[in-house]
């Protein structure tokens, strides 16, 4: 086995916590602290993390992670016109590979629900918002939610919603980002 020992400065957030992934202003400033991460690798297929300040340990499964990069076909559902879209490129900065909910990234349209009275056609490479996934999101009270399929919503090139209908609930979270809109047009929400 071999051991891994890890050591970063310590940071804080003055101002924008959690804002850089929008492409918002953070001001960060480093403390007289230091984080400190111990760990060892094996051939098991899963992370086992443990937190003896707070007598906490987790273990996740990495079969069970999946991870919507390129090449990831979305449903699209929303009233653009498309029905399936192949991710091509996920906006965030040149070392981001993986999308979540929320993320902005490049699809390309593989098929269209109809030819009639649509903007949009077979081919048309468009950016899409993603707005449910397989994987399990757990937010900061440990719930946990998760849907059948990967889907995104079409948008425009200056981040406006392609259609004026979305056709599935949405996270609420939807609300603290730029894309506010998405919650009134949306069948439903889900906490």
């Amino acid at each position: 086995m071999k051991n891994l020992h890890i050591s970063t400065p310590g940071r804080i957030c003055l101002f924008g916590e959690h804002q850089d992934y929008l492409g918002l202003p953070v001001i960060a400033a480093a403390i007289s602290r230091r984080i400190h991460i111990e760990g060892s690798v094996t051939n098991e297929p899963s992370i086992h993390i443990e937190l003896p300040d707070i007598h906490s340990s987790e273990t996740f499964q990495l079969s069970e992670a999946e991870l919507y990069q390129k090449g990831t076909y979305f449903n699209v559902v929303d009233n653009s016109g498309g029905k399936k879209a192949y991710c091509m490129h996920v906006y965030g900065g040149y070392r981001k590979r993986y999308a979540k909910i929320g993320d902005v990234v490049v699809v390309s349209l593989q098929s269209i629900k109809s030819k009639e009275n649509i903007k949009i056609k077979k081919g048309d490479v468009v950016k899409a918002l993603v707005v449910q996934t397989k994987e399990t999101k757990k937010n900061f009270a440990n719930q946990t939610v998760s849907f059948f399929d990967n889907s995104v919503v079409l948008l425009t090139n200056q981040n406006k919603l392609f259609g004026t209908r979305i056709f599935i609930p949405v996270l609420r979270s939807f609300r603290a980002t730029r894309f506010l809109r998405i919650i009134s047009l949306a069948s439903g929400l889900i906490k």
